[in-house]
């Protein structure tokens, strides 16, 4: 008996220590079912990320010079431009300029866009030299020579509220919320929908996707590349793509500031 004794009380000490981790464990279960509901749950909605989005664009104009390369499958430029973009975004309207020149500088179309919540945005285009007012181009196809659409730099996007989140991915080695937007009726210039990835943490659009009516990819638009300036990270490269073609069009950022 007396040798059976620390037998028992060993098999006694490693039930009481089985019992104990057991216990942790089903508590570490219930703790981890606990976030990961309370995660499911603070998936957003659509319209509730777009709005995450819009509230960290600049509220004061800012000022955006960048280059613009049109590139062939080589990768060989066969074409250089510049652009100007002048962005103001309140809670309550915003208004966006959009800006071609030439390798001189010397603008010779510009698009101006001005929304108001609840209404339709409104849509100025000038070109020539000096600018001079014309015809409303059609803002999903490509614009002055290059694979970019007017579309591409206004992103009307950012204010459709018909979509819903499709997926979570990555992209650019950043976790992001994708997704699917459609227009509202009327939306001038634009049919099909958008597929677009929103970063979790910066609520930053990184790529976008453009669809046609009958649910086809027509292009693209990838953030590429960050820089810093006036220490701020700010988006330096933008790759966009045509899928009818190898050819693409690349945006640089050279600099911004605020007015």
């Amino acid at each position: 008996m007396s040798r059976l004794l620390p037998v028992m009380q060993y098999c006694q000490a490693a039930l009481t220590l089985w019992k104990r981790v057991l216990s942790i464990t089903l508590a570490c279960m219930a703790v981890a079912g606990t976030v990961l509901a309370e995660e499911s749950t603070n998936t957003p909605t659509a319209a509730e990320l777009m709005d995450k989005v819009l509230s960290g664009m600049p509220q004061t104009p800012i000022h955006i010079r960048s280059r613009v390369a049109v590139k062939t499958g080589s990768k060989r430029t066969i074409m250089a431009l510049r652009l100007h973009i002048t962005l103001c975004i309140t809670p309550t309207n915003a208004t966006g300029k959009y800006v071609f020149a030439d390798n001189a500088d010397e603008p010779f179309a510009e698009l101006n866009v001005t929304r108001t919540v609840g209404k339709r945005a409104v849509y100025d285009y000038k070109r020539g030299s000096p600018m001079q007012p014309a015809s409303m181009p059609a803002l999903s196809e490509p614009a002055e020579g290059t694979d970019i659409a007017w579309m591409d730099l206004a992103m009307p996007f950012l204010w459709w509220r018909d979509g819903e989140i499709v997926d979570s991915d990555t992209t650019r080695g950043r976790d992001c919320w994708v997704v699917v937007l459609r227009p509202p009726a009327g939306e001038a210039g634009y049919e099909g929908s958008v597929k677009v990835w929103i970063d979790k943490k910066f609520f930053m659009v990184l790529r976008a996707e453009q669809f046609n009516p009958k649910s086809e990819k027509t292009r693209y638009m990838v953030v590429e590349s960050f820089k810093k300036i006036n220490e701020e990270w700010m988006i330096k490269d933008i790759i966009v793509k045509r899928t009818d073609t190898r050819a693409s069009t690349v945006i640089t950022v050279i600099d911004m500031e605020a007015e």
